[in-house]
């Protein structure tokens, strides 16, 4: 193609193991050196659904300005591994009800983080989901049960912070 960032985000963008989307395949780490805003398709190049994001899958070692700074996320998605998103640049962060579970440091470190709207079906918040951003306001839904240590630490532009009665630790 002449300009890849002009194409949609289609599975061969992307590297696979059976349902779980691991990272960039070498198309897509060049689509993304132009295409900063990226959305995970529902379906793998052999036509499975996407049922998670895998460990590290994104993960950047350091923080700067090259990494993600939107990202849309299918309603197939069930579970965000461990640092999948780390050290990235994603502003506004929206989860479909469709995620249950989240990897410690999931989305850590996106210092740029000023909005984010959980999962109503996650019922933990690991440790570090989401430390080091800039969150302003923060709605934990109802059936959250337990919010993981620093989950939310160095977010110092939290301002108004709504718990649900779910919440036990």
């Amino acid at each position: 193609p002449e300009n890849p960032s002009q194409e949609v985000w289609d599975a061969k963008y992307f590297t696979f193991e059976g349902t779980t989307l691991t990272g960039f395949s070498e198309l897509g780490q060049e689509k993304f050196k132009e295409d900063k805003e990226v959305v995970i398709p529902e379906k793998t190049i052999d036509g499975k659904i996407i049922d998670s994001i895998g460990h590290r899958a994104f993960n950047l070692d350091s923080f700067g300005e090259d990494g993600i700074k939107s990202l849309k996320l299918p309603e197939t998605i069930k579970s965000i591994g461990s640092m999948a998103f780390r050290n990235n640049n994603i502003v506004d962060l929206e989860l479909p009800d469709s995620v249950e579970e989240l990897g410690s440091g999931a989305f850590a470190s996106n210092r740029d983080l000023e909005t984010l709207k959980l999962s109503n079906s996650l019922k933990i918040i690991p440790n570090g989901a989401f430390s080091f951003s800039k969150i302003e306001k923060l709605v934990i839904p109802e059936g959250v049960i337990e919010i993981g240590d620093s989950a939310f630490s160095e977010n110092k532009s939290l301002a108004d912070l709504t718990i649900s009665t779910t919440v036990e630790k």
